[in-house]
């Protein structure tokens, strides 16, 4: 662009060149991009407490429920006796003969099926302890029992992954008292 009666030293009325337009719509990509970015990770970030409130109501009600059943097989509350030498070996945890689902388990230890990574859908289990399976899809939960020292206790992991981000640790201390 020319303006005729300027003067030719100065470019006041030259107008934009080729250059400083590719540079500018480079720049606004540029700011585009980063504010869409930050946005993003904002709204991410917005569910992840959804996501462990839900990952920490899972491991309660499963606490709740290795809580209530006994502590060992061996172990016969109606007659109140407890094991001490005869207590199930760490090597034998898992489900005892015709237990399979969560509401057969009748001792700490028959949990230590779902140790990882033999872990249980958080679905399959909501439904199985009779929470509404939608709020859990996708989750997944594993729990893994051992012997405390001198054996007067176990130790049971329960790790709860929401499908979006890490996995919650938990861990419970069961004491031989029932």
């Amino acid at each position: 662009m020319r303006c005729p009666d300027a003067n030719p030293h100065l470019r006041r009325c030259r107008g934009v060149s080729l250059v400083e337009l590719v540079l500018g719509i480079a720049l606004l990509g540029i700011v585009l991009a980063g504010g869409s970015l930050f946005f993003y990770g904002q709204q991410k970030q917005r569910l992840d407490p959804v996501f462990q409130v839900r990952a920490v109501s899972l491991a309660q009600a499963l606490s709740e429920q290795i809580i209530a059943v006994k502590f060992d097989e061996h172990n016969k509350p109606e007659q109140q006796s407890l094991c001490a030498t005869n207590c199930t070996n760490a090597h034998q945890f898992g489900p005892d003969g015709g237990e399979t689902v969560a509401g057969d388990f009748d001792d700490v230890d028959d949990f230590h099926v779902w140790c990882e990574p033999n872990g249980i859908g958080g679905d399959q289990l909501a439904a199985a302890m009779g929470l509404d399976a939608r709020y859990y899809q996708g989750y997944r939960v594993s729990v893994c029992v051992s012997e405390g020292s001198a054996a007067i206790y176990k130790v049971v992991e329960i790790k709860v992954t929401p499908p979006a981000g890490a996995g919650i640790d938990f861990a419970l201390h069961r004491y031989n008292i029932r």
